[in-house]
C-alpha cells in the first residue's frame, strides 16, 4: 500500500511559483470528489532544462466486453491524470493523452487569454480562456482562484454539443487546481470520430462519463483513517454477522458472532486484536438430501495499524472506486467508506468486489463475485455491542454459548473490594483495564472470589476461561467507592 498524492496542472517541485498558480509541494496529498474519490500519486519526477516531468501511477486502460471473449486491459496506461505531466518554465502545462495526443495549458494567462488547448483534428479543436480570476476559501484560508473555460469548435464554427463544451477548470496559488475533469481521456473520443462512443476504455465508460454527462471533480479536505481508526474496538466489544453465499442457485447462511478478548499494543503503530468466533452455518437442502446445520468455535487474531494508507484509486488491475458518505445506520452517526475494486479482472472476467468500513465498528458489509456464472458471497453486520451499547438483535449461536457471558455471572456489580464469580468448576481469569492492559491474574475454585480493593476506580473486564471451553468469555464490572 501507498500513500497517495495528487499531482494537480501546477504540479511543481518548487514553491517558487507559488504566485503563478503553479505551486504543490511535492509530497502534499489532494483529493477530489465527485461521488468517487479521485488521485493521482506521482511516481518519479525529473528536470532537464526548462522542462520538470512527473511520471504518474497507471491505471487499467482499453475496450472491454461484458459478454464473449472480454479482451484484456492495458496496466501500463496513464491515470486520469495521464501518465506523464511536463511543466516548462514560462507556466505551460503539458498533458499527454490517450490518445496520443497533447493538451496545454497556460496556468500564467492572464484574464481574457485565449489558447488552442487541443487539436484533435484539422477541423475539429478546442480554445481555452481564463473567464475569471476571483478569491475562493480553500481548506479554511482564502486563496486566489483562476477560472478557465474550455470551448469546442469544428469546421462549422462553435460545437455546443460537444461534452466538454463550456466546461471549467479552475486552479488556485495555493492548493493548485480545485475543479477538473478527466485530462487524459480528453476529449473523450479519438480523432477520426466526431462523437463520444461508449466501448473505447472502461475507465472514461464508468467514471469520466455518466448518462451522457461528462463528470467534473472537487478539491476536497480530507484524511483517510487508518486501520486502526476503522477498527477501533476494545475488549468486551461484541459483533455479530450474517454471511450469504450463493453458489449454482443454492444459499448457505452462516451467522457468526466475534467476541473480542485481548488487545495487544505490539508496537507504537499496530495493535493487535484476539477474538473467539461461533458460528453456525446452514446448508439447505440438496439433490434430495435435507437441510442440515453446522457449528464451530475458533479463536483468531490480527493486527491494524496507524497508518493512513490506501491503494490509490483506478491503480494497477484493482480500479478501485472510493465513495465517503455521512451515514447514521447501525446506531453510530459516523462516515461510511465503500471500496469497490476489480470490477474487470486481469484475466478478461467481469466480477466485483465491494467493502464498506465504518469509523470504530471495522467492515459493516462485504460483497464479493468469486464467479460471474453464479457464485457470490455477502456478508452484513448485523448487531453489535460496543462499550455497553446494544445495537440490533443478536441471533443466538444455538448450541454454543461460548461468546456470550451468560454462563457466568459476576457480583456484586459494581463493587468495592471482592469479585465473586457465579462458576460450576474451577477456572482462570485475567483482569484487563480499558488500555488492554492485564493488572491481575490468577485461577478460581468454584464459586471463587477475587480480591479488587486494590484496584482505582473505573471500569475493568474480566477474562474467564473454563477448562471444557476452548474460547473465553469476557464480562464487564465497574469499582465504585
Amino acid at each position: 500500500m501507498r500513500a497517495l498524492l495528487v499531482s494537480l496542472l501546477c504540479l511543481v517541485a518548487h514553491c517558487s511559483f507559488a504566485q503563478n498558480y503553479q505551486c504543490l509541494q511535492y509530497g502534499m496529498d489532494r483529493f477530489f470528489l465527485n461521488e468517487f474519490v479521485r488521485g493521482v500519486h506521482i511516481d518519479s519526477m525529473s528536470v532537464s532544462g526548462n522542462e520538470t516531468t512527473f511520471t504518474l501511477f497507471r491505471s487499467p486502460r482499453g475496450s472491454y466486453s461484458f459478454s464473449g471473449n472480454p479482451q484484456q486491459l492495458d496496466s501500463t496506461k496513464g491515470s486520469w491524470f495521464g501518465d506523464k505531466v511536463v511543466i516548462r518554465s514560462d507556466g505551460t502545462t503539458l498533458f499527454n493523452t490517450y490518445w496520443g495526443d497533447t493538451l496545454f495549458l497556460q496556468t500564467r494567462a492572464g484574464l481574457g487569454s485565449s489558447w488552442t488547448m487541443y487539436n484533435d483534428t484539422s477541423d475539429r479543436y478546442y480554445t481555452a480562456t481564463v473567464t475569471s480570476i476571483d478569491t475562493m476559501t480553500i481548506f479554511g484560508s482564502v486563496d486566489s482562484v483562476k477560472s478557465i473555460t474550455i470551448n469546442a469548435y469544428s469546421a462549422q464554427g462553435p460545437n455546443t454539443a460537444d461534452l466538454a463544451n463550456n466546461k471549467t477548470i479552475r486552479i488556485s496559488k495555493g492548493h493548485g487546481i480545485v475543479e477538473t475533469f478527466s485530462l487524459y481521456m480528453f476529449p473523450f473520443h479519438p480523432a477520426n470520430i466526431s462523437s463520444y462512443q461508449q466501448g473505447y476504455d472502461y475507465l472514461m465508460d464508468k467514471r469520466d462519463l455518466v448518462s451522457g454527462s461528462l463528470k467534473t471533480y472537487q478539491l476536497i479536505q480530507h484524511a483517510f483513517p487508518s486501520s486502526s481508526d476503522l477498527y477501533n474496538w476494545d475488549v468486551g466489544d461484541v459483533f455479530e454477522y450474517l454471511k450469504d453465499e450463493l453458489y449454482n442457485s443454492v444459499d448457505t447462511k452462516t451467522w457468526h458472532v466475534d467476541s473480542v478478548y485481548d488487545k495487544i499494543q505490539t508496537s507504537p503503530s499496530t495493535i493487535e486484536y484476539h477474538i473467539s468466533v461461533e458460528s453456525k452455518t446452514y446448508h439447505p437442502p440438496f439433490n434430495q438430501n435435507p437441510g442440515t446445520w453446522t457449528f464451530s468455535n475458533t479463536t483468531e487474531q490480527f493486527t491494524v495499524d496507524n497508518l493512513h494508507n490506501i491503494f490509490m484509486p483506478e491503480e494497477k488491475w484493482n480500479p478501485m472506486v472510493l465513495t465517503i458518505k455521512g451515514d447514521t445506520s447501525l446506531c453510530l452517526s459516523k462516515q461510511l467508506y465503500s471500496y469497490s475494486s476489480s470490477l474487470y479482472a486481469p484475466f478478461g472476467e467481469f466480477c466485483f468486489e465491494e467493502s464498506r468500513y465504518k469509523e470504530g465498528l471495522g467492515r459493516t458489509r462485504h460483497d464479493e463475485c468469486l464467479d460471474p456464472a453464479g457464485h457470490f458471497i455477502s456478508e452484513t453486520l448485523i448487531y453489535y455491542r460496543k462499550n455497553g451499547i446494544d445495537c440490533g438483535s443478536i441471533i443466538p449461536i444455538t448450541g454454543i454459548a461460548d461468546i456470550m457471558p451468560d454462563r457466568f455471572k459476576v457480583y456484586p456489580n459494581p463493587a468495592s473490594s471482592v469479585l465473586r464469580i457465579d462458576n460450576a468448576g474451577s477456572l482462570s481469569y485475567s483482569i484487563i483495564d480499558l488500555t488492554g492492559r492485564v493488572i491481575d491474574n490468577g485461577g478460581l475454585a468454584k464459586g471463587g472470589k477475587i480480591d479488587v480493593s486494590q484496584l482505582s476506580e473505573g471500569t475493568y473486564f474480566i477474562k474467564l476461561t473454563d477448562a471444557s471451553k476452548k474460547a473465553p468469555a469476557v464480562l464487564k464490572f465497574l469499582i465504585v467507592r
